[in-house]
């Protein structure tokens, strides 16, 4: 929904770049991804509806097409947007040492297990394997397979890498730098929600602390599986939330696992949808206070460079000076947090620079109410 009042004429290019580059990011199609362009001042005015467009370039004509509604006071923002597909970027860690020759197979099993249960296609779900034990070892990439069968055939294809000592820290670097990257078929930069599940059968021998951290600062989610000879420590730290680390005395004991598993992964959704900022406007006089209050949770980490984009780009539209336009940005999750006040900075140069260093907030519930309260 789009505010096409008077006191939005200056920034309504930016905000109508911004809907169009949403769109540009999104699988719109049919049983996929619908989008719906609504813009009000007194009254909405549905310029297509969430049935209207089955093809992404339909929406786009439409969307370059808008013009600015003008009419009346204006009193909210959003974007309606239907993620009709679900989609994942799997990546499958595997513990290849020595010590985990035995439990090789039903690691294997496992993976072959996970895979059935996925999406992979085009579009949808994308899985990586990486086995490793001194290095870590790419068996293929996300973007190596686009169907389920071809990810099957290799699946069932591997065999044992072997090798000592376990360098758990190394591989979780490797998957940072060298799978999850767009060249490798990551889909982080669009929103896909990014998920590595670790299978591990032994303690470090290098630090998993700062790469862990590294994975999970790009907004990674991560699961970890160990055997008796894990250090269950270890892989809770590594996953950071003690529900997403599990084990099992064997790893033929895998299947009591496996549902657990899968109910989790499910449940990582990530939204795709950019919360448009609010933007309060004083109508009546040549002066505006604009107000940006930015979701911060966990559910947005992906989403966040578009949204401070989005606020870098409107500020670039304001006249931000000495008894002009003001600007403030509040981040929130749990609770609101002023990044900058209206009266903090009186240029458009210093403001530009707060915007651009600003950094995800991270954390849950999400509290609206209690940020527009605060605000």
């Amino acid at each position: 929904m789009l505010d096409g009042s008077d006191g939005t004429r200056n920034v309504f290019p930016a905000v109508l770049d911004f809907v169009q580059r949403v769109v540009e990011k999104l699988n719109v199609g049919e049983g996929k991804d619908r989008v719906s362009v609504v813009q009000y001042s007194r009254d909405p005015v549905a310029h297509f509806y969430l049935n209207t467009h089955s093809r992404k370039e339909d929406v786009l004509e439409n969307v370059r097409s808008l013009r600015h509604k003008e009419e009346g006071p204006s009193t909210l923002v959003q974007l309606s947007i239907e993620d009709r597909a679900a989609k994942r970027d799997v990546v499958l860690l595997i513990d290849g040492s020595d010590r985990n020759r035995n439990g090789f197979p039903a690691m294997r099993e496992f993976v072959q297990r996970v895979v059935e249960k996925l999406h992979v296609d085009e579009g949808r779900d994308r899985v990586s394997v990486v086995q490793y034990s001194q290095e870590p070892e790419a068996s293929f990439y996300l973007n190596t397979y686009t169907t389920k069968e071809e990810v099957l055939e290799h699946v069932r294809g591997l065999r044992h890498k072997g090798g000592r000592p376990l360098n758990t820290g190394s591989a979780l670097q490797y998957v940072r730098d060298s799978v999850l990257s767009d060249s490798s078929g990551s889909r982080r930069l669009q929103g896909v929600p990014q998920i590595l599940i670790l299978l591990n059968g032994g303690r470090s021998s290098d630090s998993v602390d700062t790469p862990a951290s590294a994975l999970r600062e790009l907004g990674v989610k991560i699961f970890t599986i160990g055997n008796r000879y894990s250090d269950s420590r270890e892989l809770q730290r590594i996953s950071k939330e003690p529900s997403n680390a599990v084990s099992v005395s064997d790893f033929s004991d895998l299947p009591s696992v496996q549902e657990q598993l899968l109910d989790s992964v499910e449940t990582v959704v990530v939204s795709v949808t950019p919360t448009t900022p609010t933007v309060l406007v004083d109508q009546t006089a040549p002066r505006k206070d604009v107000v940006f209050l930015l979701d911060g949770s966990d559910y947005t980490r992906n989403a966040f460079p578009a949204m401070k984009d989005f606020v870098q780009r409107v500020v670039e539209k304001l006249n931000v000076m000495e008894n002009r336009d003001r600007v403030s940005v509040v981040q929130y999750s749990r609770d609101p947090e002023a990044h900058f006040y209206l009266n903090t900075y009186t240029g458009k140069e210093e403001t530009l620079d707060a915007v651009r260093a600003l950094r995800h907030k991270g954390g849950r519930p999400l509290n609206t109410g209690a940020a527009l309260q605060e605000k």
